[in-house]
């Protein structure tokens, strides 16, 4: 299975994503082409590489003239259906939308009719949304991994007036998903971005892939102490390198004679342990004592620490 995973240490903007994205090889062409009857406006979608601490990288730049800032969501959804996406990408684009829709209404205690996009709804992030589940969908990618986002600090400006990053927008679109809240970077990721990877990812640091190919996009900001980039290693995930999580449960004894363990390590295996090891150590007061430990999936984890408790001092 084809995947992408994303990771970075300055979070993730839009451009960021589409940069990343056309670094690993997805057709800039063919994503303009077909975002050409979406986009009510005259616009231009431009790459350049660039260098962030000796790292090279894709910048991808769009310059349009702005003729409507302020959609509604069903505004947005009538620019998807004037073009030729495709099932996937008009879904995905839609519900990438209707989450940010509902950030929008839950931060402005509003219905998501009546929300107004501003920023997340102007051409510009029309592109960079649909345009990056385009060169998703040109490169083959299956399945979207994610580091957890970088979250910086600060006060910046938007439509509404001062505005404390990270964005309420943003940290509305990821709640209940891993986040990394860094102090002083100002805006690191977007709600644009933060509404595409919660609509298409899977956050997660725990992922088995077999790289083929690492594309950097760069972000338009430079800060002092790290690469503005997002990496994307794009490679294959196959289901024979997929794995099992057990837990280890684990007791230090001083007081339970050494023959009983052979004992408690059968009761262990008959409630479910796959492996079970004892060794000595030195304990409080110079005794010698024992480690029992009981490696077991987590189903086990009760019956194994109760075997533990009852038969072991």
């Amino acid at each position: 299975m084809r995947a992408v995973y994303f990771d970075g240490q300055s979070g993730a903007a839009g451009d960021m994503i589409l940069g990343a994205l056309v670094d690993l090889g997805a057709d800039l062409a063919a994503i303009r082409a077909t975002l050409q009857p979406i986009v009510p406006a005259e616009f231009a979608l431009q790459v350049e590489r660039v260098s962030s601490y000796g790292i090279a990288a894709a910048r991808v730049t769009v310059t349009v003239e702005e003729s409507a800032r302020h959609r509604r969501l069903a505004d947005v959804e009538s620019l998807l259906d004037a073009g030729s996406l495709s099932a996937r990408v008009r879904t995905q684009a839609t519900a990438v939308f209707r989450r940010l829709a509902n950030a929008e209404a839950r931060i402005h205690s509003t219905t998501v009719d009546k929300v107004h996009f501003h920023e997340v709804g102007a051409n510009d992030a029309v592109i960079d949304i649909v345009g990056s589940l385009l060169a998703l969908e040109l490169l083959g990618i299956e399945r979207v991994y994610c580091a957890p986002l970088v979250l910086g600090s600060g006060v910046g400006r938007s439509a509404h007036g001062p505005i404390q990053f990270p964005a309420p927008a943003a940290l509305e679109l990821l709640k209940d998903l891993p986040v990394r809240l860094v102090a002083d970077l100002g805006e690191t990721t977007t709600p644009t971005a933060a509404a595409i990877l919660a609509e298409a990812a899977e956050f997660t640091t725990d992922i088995v892939l077999r790289a083929e190919r690492i594309g950097y996009g760069a972000g338009q900001k430079t800060f002092a102490d790290r690469p503005n980039l997002l990496r994307a290693t794009l490679g294959l995930v196959d289901a024979s390198f997929e794995h099992d999580t057990l837990w280890l449960a684990a007791s230090d004894i001083d007081n339970t004679r050494p023959e009983v363990f052979e004992w408690v390590s059968e009761k262990l295996r008959e409630a479910g342990a796959v492996d079970v090891v004892t060794f000595p150590l030195m304990m409080k007061k110079g005794r010698i004592g024992t480690r029992i430990e009981a490696l077991c999936a987590d189903d086990a984890r009760a019956a194994v620490a109760a075997v533990i408790l009852r038969e072991t001092g």
